[in-house]
């Protein structure tokens, strides 16, 4: 999938405790909580400097860490001193994570931040602000990007409930005068529609929801019922409760928006506000553990069966099934026998025997992902229990019936890379690469006999340096003035790790904070074509692309060479001779990526090397690693500088 078409710059994860001034009720159903303090320009807390904060982008987000509600603690994340904070358990189940409404630097002594409470009536963030008071403490994390305002396309399309709510009027507050908007928002009565200042040119559907309101139906009605939509390619922003965006991702399909100009985020989940009304007033869970339950589920057994459901499009077809019921339903004169799909219905769709599929369906539903209503009594009798058992979606098996959402990431070349785990003792013992699954072949030869696996390895490739990039841009200018005593580098060549397209993406993210700034981007294997594609059009005549086979030194030279992820181009014991060329390109050479600690680090980390020692033979290093092959490319390291989360900045300077 291509990367989202928004800028979007990269923060440091910083801490800051913050006061509350002020607290008011704007309607029934929104609290604003208004924040300042000391704490929101630049500090030290524990020894560590905190910047000033910076929220540019309409949907930043910040983690408010609340007291205990049952003890008054209020415990923090201390930060690793690389970008990222230390979220242990306790700190987990007391943040939630919220929209910032507002940002002004300028009002009163520090600024002020606020944030809008979409009201529930239950859980702990409602708890805190329904008796929230001047005075009153938070911690407070972020924001850790900031997206551009999303009026770089022809027009600008907005869809969603009241949690999405606070970003959507700062964006429409923030719309440049005359620029086309269409925008449908749900809120729960009458009374909860907001004024909000916009000088666009906008179409605004307030949808409410106690008059039987619902934002994707009117979002289905004005633009299938031939509702004016401006002219030209739009950007599509939605955000509400994961569930009912599914309908949004499809509509966007239908409409033929491109996939880099739609961002669909889901705030909340239907299943995380029962768990939250269950447990009123108390810590609950954080709003990310429906997610971590699938994480947890990617483990042999259950990441098997997980995968194996994605494969068979199980979840979309039970949804189907279940959406064409209701249907059938409404027309029928049995409508509660009709309401819900058999095992033999949804057999059909996804080609296994409806017996096997009823097996197998068991087990999900052990796995909290499917519901089955099993006959009674002596219904079996002479009966099918196939066509007999009705099956269901849990709220989570609901969000993995969404082909764009959660489920699309056990289904892509992505998710074939965990399957070399099952040769796991193999690759150990040879340290050499192993077969991917059950496949037979090697990662090289699946790669090598599928091109759209090797696209699509690119276009997440892409996606994820654009997590890292602008932090690298935004401070490369101040390293490139300390390289070059003060003068600043005029040049500067870029090579990218695995597919090679995260190369363009750090080209493309320096040369739009740098106005006066070269970039020859060193080409290893993605293709010059594909690489022009990743850079904005108005910055590519500054660009040039030359091929690098990694060993021996190309005919061009620059300020600095920038070589994202060396340990992802080549074999740990490749890496000194990938160094030495790139020092016979400059002098200078800036090795860009994570560091793995000795021990006592993130599993995610510690997976991500053997899974690369296990498909190629190569790894993610250590600094002493690191340093080594520095040191035996002719290399002297002279700094090691955070980027974004947990991504390092090394540079090496040529003896």
């Amino acid at each position: 999938m291509p990367r989202i078409s928004r800028d979007t710059d990269i923060y440091p994860i910083s801490l800051r405790e913050l006061e509350v001034l002020r607290v008011e009720d704007i309607t029934p159903a929104m609290r604003r909580v208004t924040f300042g303090g000391a704490g929101l320009l630049a500090h030290t807390r524990d020894g560590e400097p905190v910047p000033a904060l910076v929220s540019d982008g309409f949907d930043d987000d910040v983690r408010l860490i609340l007291p205990d509600p049952e003890t008054g603690d209020r415990p923090y994340p201390k930060s690793l001193g690389d970008g990222r904070l230390d979220w242990n358990e306790q700190v987990n189940d007391l943040f939630r994570t919220y929209t910032v409404r507002t940002w002004t630097p300028d009002a009163g002594e520090y600024g002020e931040l606020a944030i809008d409470f979409a009201r529930h009536g239950a859980g702990l963030a409602e708890g805190w602000s329904a008796s929230a008071s001047a005075g009153d403490r938070v911690f407070i994390a972020g924001p850790k990007n900031c997206g551009a305002h999303p009026s770089h396309t022809d027009w600008l399309l907005l869809v969603g409930d009241e949690t999405a709510l606070p970003a959507i009027g700062r964006c429409l507050e923030n719309c440049p005068a005359g620029h086309p908007v269409v925008a449908v928002v749900e809120v729960p009565t009458r009374a909860d529609i907001q004024d909000i200042d916009c000088a666009a040119d906008l179409d605004m559907h307030w949808v409410v929801r106690d008059e039987g309101g619902d934002f994707t139906e009117e979002l289905l009605t004005h633009v299938r019922g031939g509702g004016k939509l401006p002219e030209g390619t739009p950007f599509l922003w939605a955000a509400g409760e994961a569930g009912r965006l599914k309908t949004v991702r499809t509509l966007a399909k239908k409409m033929g928006v491109p996939r880099e100009h739609v961002e669909i985020v889901g705030y909340w989940r239907r299943n995380n506000a029962v768990a939250e009304g269950a447990a009123a007033g108390s810590a609950g869970t954080s709003s990310i553990s429906p997610l971590m339950e699938l994480y947890e589920m990617a483990e042999i057994a259950p990441g098997l069966a997980l995968r194996s459901a994605a494969e068979l499009g199980l979840f979309e077809a039970v949804d189907a099934a279940s959406t064409a019921s209701t249907a059938s339903a409404a027309s029928a004169a049995s409508a509660a026998s009709a309401a819900t799909p058999t095992v033999a219905d949804v057999a059909p769709a996804v080609g296994v025997e409806a017996g096997v599929l009823l097996r197998f369906l068991r087990y999900l539903e052990s796995l909290k992902l499917v519901t089955l209503t099993a006959p009674e009594g002596d219904e079996l009798s002479g009966g099918d229990a196939a066509a007999l058992t009705g099956v269901g979606l849990t709220p989570l098996g609901q969000e993995l019936s969404d082909p764009e959402g959660p489920v699309s990431r056990l289904t892509g070349p992505d998710a074939l890379r965990p399957l070399s785990w099952l040769h796991l003792t193999e690759g150990l013992r040879s340290a050499a690469p192993v077969t991917v699954g059950s496949t037979g072949s090697t990662w090289e030869q699946l790669r090598a006999g599928d091109p759209g696996i090797v696209e699509n390895l690119a276009d997440a490739e892409a996606t994820r340096a654009q997590w890292v990039a602008p932090a690298l841009a935004q401070g490369f200018g101040q390293l490139s003035a300390r390289l070059t005593g003060g003068e600043g580098l005029k040049s500067v060549a870029v090579a990218g790790a695995g597919e090679g397209t995260s190369s363009a993406v750090y080209a493309d993210e320096l040369l739009r904070h740098h106005d006066d700034l070269y970039v020859v981007v060193l080409d290893t294997g993605a293709g010059t074509d594909r690489l022009i594609a990743e850079l904005g059009e108005a910055r590519r005549d500054r660009v040039t692309v030359v091929t690098w086979d990694r060993e021996t030194t190309p005919d061009v030279h620059a300020g600095a060479v920038l070589v994202v992820d060396p340990y992802a181009l080549v074999a740990p014991e490749k890496v000194p001779g990938l160094l030495e060329s790139a020092a016979g390109i400059a002098p200078r050479v800036v090795v860009v990526t994570r560091l793995l600690a000795e021990s006592g680090d993130e599993d995610h980390d510690y997976e991500e090397d053997l899974t690369r020692l296990l498909l190629e033979g190569r790894s993610l290093p250590t600094k002493r690693d690191l340093s080594r092959a520095v040191s035996a490319a002719g290399l002297t390291g002279v700094a090691d500088l955070p980027v974004g989360w947990g991504t390092h900045a090394v540079v090496a300077l040529k003896v």
